[in-house]
This record gives C-alpha cells, sequence and structure tokens, in this order.
C-alpha cells in the first residue's frame, strides 16, 4: 500500500461512525464464529432397526440367533459347535439341547433327539426307548403286555368284554380249566371251571367246556349219567342198559328190551326170594311173586291177590 491510501485510511477510521461500524462487523463476526464452535455436530441418519436385536460382521442375526461367532450368527441353544458360548463344543455324537450338551444315544430325557423323553422305567439305548423285560412301549407309557386286557400280547390288542389277559392271551376266567377265577389257575383232574370254580357236576356237565361229571358217571351233552347208561333225548333222561333198546330207544319205565322190543319187566325181587311167576291160582293169574325158596308155589298161591 501507497503512501497516500494510507493516510486516506486513518482518516477514516479517525470519525466516530466509521469506528462503530466497525465494531459492530467485528462483533458480529466473533459472535458467529462462538456459536459455530459450540453448537453440536449434525448426526447421520440412524441406521434401520435389526430385527433380532443385533448385528453381527454388518449383517443383521434372526430371531432366536442370540450371538455371534467368528462372525456368523449362532443359535447357541442348539448349535453343537457353540453350545451357551461360542467355541463351546459337545463331545463328538452329542446333541445342545436348550443350551447343554446330551447324549442321544443313552439321554432318557433326550433320546434320541432333544425332548425326547422316555418313560419314567424306561431306559435309552441306541436312541430308542426300551421298556423293561415283559413290558411295550404303548401310547408312550410302558405297559404290562402279558395281564393288559387292552395291550394283551401287544400294543392295542383288547381282550373281550368279560375276559381277562393271562399270559398275553385272552381268557375267561368262567370257564377256562387252566385259569379258573384267576390266571394260571389250574382245576385238578376230574374237575371242571363252573362260574370261575373248580367243581364237578352232580347231576349237570357241560362237554364243551370241560365240566365233568363226578366218579365215573359220563357226561351226554349237559346230564350226568351213571357208566352204562344212554341219553334218551325224548325224556331228557338217562336210560339204563336193561332199557336200551333198537335204533336207540329206551323203552319207558317198568319195561325191558327183548329181541328188540320193549317188553313189561319182571318184578325185582330182594336178595333171599324168588320171583315166581307168571302162576295162575284159581281164576287169577300172577305177573309174578317174590317168594321165598323152596317154598315157590304154595307162595303163589297163597299170595295172589283174591285167593282163598
Amino acid at each position: 500500500m501507497d503512501g497516500r491510501r494510507f493516510d486516506n485510511l486513518a482518516r477514516s477510521l479517525s470519525s466516530e461512525s466509521t469506528r462503530r461500524a466497525l465494531t459492530r462487523a467485528v462483533a458480529a463476526a466473533l459472535a458467529g464464529g462462538l456459536t459455530h464452535a459450540l453448537a453440536p455436530p449434525v448426526s447421520a441418519a440412524p441406521p434401520t432397526p435389526c430385527p433380532g436385536g443385533h448385528l453381527c460382521s454388518g449383517n443383521c442375526c434372526e430371531v432366536g440367533f442370540e450371538a455371534c461367532c467368528a462372525g456368523k450368527c449362532v443359535e447357541i441353544t442348539v448349535d453343537p459347535s457353540h453350545c451357551n458360548g461360542c467355541g463351546k463344543i459337545c463331545p463328538e455324537g452329542g446333541l445342545c439341547c436348550g443350551g447343554v450338551c446330551r447324549h442321544p444315544l443313552i439321554d432318557k430325557d433326550n433320546c434320541g433327539t432333544c425332548g425326547h423323553r422316555c418313560p419314567a422305567s424306561a431306559t435309552c439305548v441306541e436312541g430308542k426307548c426300551h421298556c423293561p423285560e415283559g413290558q411295550a412301549l404303548c401310547s408312550g407309557r410302558c405297559v404290562e403286555i402279558t395281564v393288559d386286557r387292552n395291550h394283551c400280547r401287544k400294543c392295542g390288542k383288547t381282550c373281550p368284554e368279560g375276559q381277562t389277559c393271562c399270559g398275553g392271551t385272552c381268557r375267561d376266567l368262567t370257564s377256562d380249566r387252566k385259569h379258573c377265577g384267576a390266571c394260571d389257575h389250574h382245576c385238578p383232574a376230574g374237575t371242571g371251571c363252573f362260574f370261575g370254580d373248580c367243581q364237578c357236576g352232580q347231576f349237570d356237565c357241560d362237554a364243551d367246556h370241560h365240566i365233568p361229571c363226578c366218579g365215573d358217571q359220563v357226561c351226554h351233552g349237559y346230564t350226568c349219567c351213571p357208566k352204562g347208561y344212554t341219553f334218551d333225548k325224548k325224556t331228557n333222561s338217562c336210560c339204563p342198559p336193561a332199557r336200551q333198546c333198537s335204533h336207540g330207544n329206551c323203552c319207558p319205565l317198568l319195561y325191558e328190551c327183548k329181541h328188540g322190543a320193549c317188553v313189561l319187566a319182571p318184578p325185582t325181587c330182594p336178595a333171599g326170594t324168588t320171583c315166581n311167576g307168571p302162576v295162575t291160582c284159581g281164576s287169577y293169574t300172577t305177573e309174578g311173586l317174590c317168594c321165598q325158596t323152596p317154598e315157590r308155589a304154595v307162595c303163589a298161591c297163597d299170595s295172589a291177590p283174591g285167593n282163598t
């Protein structure tokens, strides 16, 4: 700047009005600078919220992936390489169940897979639930298939109404001689199971259900007859040998079978007497009388009705 210009500037600054204007300009400049220095910095727009709640290496982890391990989102509740924490590895063959390492081959609470629980009495073998011997796994529980009437011998096999499961077989305890009244209760020889009780038939029997007659009697259908007797279906009674006639007929009472025909049988005399008859005494002919021997003729006539 030359000397003339400097003199002009000095004269202008020496005036009152010029000094006031300059002072205002300097004050304004200082105030503006201070305001800029004290103002907070302008932030960038916030990032989009992460649905999983956290970022992993710039990627948003999905819900359920609780940890960021080696730059990857990890489910530490189920990941056997990061079970309940990064780098926590389950033993070989193990599973991570709820953040705890489990052995699925033997763990009865996680048998074969996480959360698969065996019944209380069962064990986990090779990843499968096994019930004790004599039991089977039916509908999620161990049942004794030898006695359970709803699962008799196998799951779902139900015994008919009124029957019991004995050794895996449905039995009727009211008539089964080998399971009479209870499983494995055998009736003695010569008896049958009658309404759950071992007994023999005095008069009634049942050949179809093995209810025998007592002693040497023979069961004919439902009737006990002495040995050698037959059963007459016409009269529903036992027929003695003397009355058994041709074609299976049974002669009526007081008759016997002679040469294939039913004839009136003579009376049977007690011991020590002899049947004398028929004998004609006067106008009366006897069918036969029991007389003391040897007085047969006298006995016959003297004992004849109407004889004098």
